[in-house]
């Protein structure tokens, strides 16, 4: 299953989708892997400038400090603001980002943020192994069929009656 699958199955079943007004995980070059926004062109532009928002962050960052795992960037007041984290899913590093207003407790909008961040790359990572799992056991070794003749594939593939 390709990611953008998994990760829409991921928001869909768990009811994440409405965790906030928007939710989007967008790849480090902008494109959007899941929305929960209905409109494709502001998905879009959620991705593209959250990941160059993150991109000038990281920046800015590097004139500081060594760059170090745990950042987030929050761009917000007491009840509307956005919400970047970094993931890791499987070998992509993406972005969750949250777009939220007129909240009332923000802080624990990020909280649930985070877990979901966890429960993602958990979830992407387990069925990752599960897929491989399952190729390596339905591998099969061999042909099918050994042997077979000029004749016995004439036969199979011949057109008869005609």
């Amino acid at each position: 299953m390709n990611l953008s699958a998994l990760i829409k199955d991921f928001f869909i079943e768990s009811e994440f989708d409405r965790v906030s007004e928007k939710v989007a995980i967008v790849r480090t070059d902008g494109t959007v892997l899941y929305s929960n926004s209905a409109n494709s062109f502001e998905a879009s532009n959620i991705g593209a400038l959250a990941s160059g928002i993150w991109q000038a962050a990281e920046s800015l960052a590097s004139l500081v400090n060594e760059p170090r795992d745990g950042y987030r960037l929050a761009f917000d007041t007491s009840s509307d603001g956005i919400y970047l984290l970094p993931l890791s899913l499987g070998e992509r590093s993406c972005y969750l980002c949250c777009i939220y207003k007129d909240l009332l407790n923000p802080g624990k909008l990020k909280q649930n943020m985070r877990n979901l961040s966890f429960l993602l790359e958990a979830f992407v990572r387990e069925e990752s192994l599960r897929e491989e799992s399952e190729v390596q056991t339905s591998g099969k070794e061999g042909y099918l069929f050994e042997n077979i003749t000029d004749e016995e594939m004439d036969q199979l593939f011949g057109v008869a009656g005609i």
